[in-house]
């Protein structure tokens, strides 16, 4: 049965909804109304208590923005904060209310189904099938659209950071792809977002050959070879001499990759292994020959940290080559930050970068 999560809207029709007048939306909604100054329309805020109208609506930027409690969004996040629904429920909601002419609705019920007609189940098979990767592109995804909402990055960054490590998008949540140099997908990982950019810890990350396994398109024998989430940007020319960085999270290596591509002159390359207890010595066999600092996630005891040095270390005797562990966060992060347990594109988005 065809659920609202399997609908993907597509760029076309986005660029539709993006174009409802706010105020039509506001109206919609029932908000309270109040003056209009030049091109912004006040109204009584829903999100707080709030008699007095102190929530403006940019009627030309399609924007809205409450003065006193903070919130903020376009008019995709007004609908889905005020009826407390998810993105593409809140999509769905704008196209039946304004009668938006869907011109292509993408619909994934059936693709992993559709994939047994590839040859994805053979027995001696090492990597799945890198036309996958084609098949589930997308910069449309709740994770895409939570950082542009968030104002962590604009919509040209994402769509360029989506570009570089070549995001999907599987029923609304984000497929990040691991390919190795040679360009062999050997493993994608689902997961879903919140709309303030914070991971969905109510949905349990899933691989795609799990999802691939359960279909009955990938042999139940078929295992996973991991490496580092962003490793073939390293086969593009532009990242010849680059640095590489190398994080924990996907969306830490996503976000550094627009917010600090450049460091004392020379291009950063940002990677990410995916998980705490993933930097392994395997996973840093390829970057042999290349100047590699990782940035260890912080935490109040410093454990991170001290194990990933601990694993360049061992690393770097194995290897042949030194692999430097940042100390900046060790260093720089206040008490509060380390409870937190935040990393560097948390530390980079809260203007604390040194």
């Amino acid at each position: 049965m065809e659920t609202e999560n399997d609908i993907i809207i597509d760029d076309i029709t986005k660029e539709k909804i993006s174009q409802i007048p706010i105020l039509d939306v506001a109206r919609e909604l029932g908000l309270t109304l109040g003056k209009r100054v030049r091109n912004t329309q006040m109204c009584n805020c829903f999100v707080h208590p709030d008699s007095n109208p102190s929530m403006g609506l940019n009627l030309s930027k399609n924007l809205w923005h409450c003065f006193t409690c903070g919130a903020k969004g376009n008019l995709i996040g007004l609908v889905m904060q005020h009826e407390h629904i998810g993105y593409l429920q809140a999509c769905k909601w704008l196209i039946e209310r304004f009668h938006i002419p869907v011109e292509e609705i993408k619909r994934q019920t059936d693709l992993l189904n559709e994939i047994k007609e590839k040859c994805m189940n053979k027995e001696n098979d090492k990597y799945l099938d890198a036309s996958l990767i084609e098949d589930f592109k997308s910069s449309s995804s709740d994770f895409t659209t939570a950082l542009v909402q968030s104002r962590i990055l604009t919509h040209d960054q994402m769509k360029n950071a989506a570009s570089a490590f070549r995001l999907g998008c599987l029923k609304g949540n984000v497929l990040f792809c691991y390919i190795d140099l040679e360009g062999h997908f050997r493993e994608g990982k689902i997961m879903a977002y919140q709309v303030d950019a914070h991971r969905n810890k109510n949905i349990n990350p899933c691989s795609l050959s799990y999802k691939m396994k359960k279909a009955g398109s990938l042999s139940q024998d078929w295992k996973q070879t991991w490496c580092l989430f962003g490793l073939h940007q390293l086969a593009d020319p532009m990242h010849e001499t680059s640095i590489v960085a190398i994080v924990e999270s996907e969306k830490t290596a996503i976000i550094c990759s627009e917010l600090l591509s450049f460091s004392g002159g020379f291009r950063i390359c940002w990677m990410a292994t995916g998980g705490k207890e993933f930097l392994k010595i395997d996973v840093l066999r390829p970057l042999i020959g290349r100047r590699v600092i990782v940035y260890p996630d912080t935490d109040p005891t410093g454990e991170t940290f001290r194990d990933w040095q601990k694993t360049c270390q061992e690393a770097g005797k194995t290897l042949g080559q030194p692999f430097t562990v940042s100390d900046l966060l060790e260093k720089h992060a206040t008490p509060e930050q380390k409870l937190q347990k935040i990393d560097i594109a948390d530390f980079i988005t809260q203007g604390d970068v040194v």
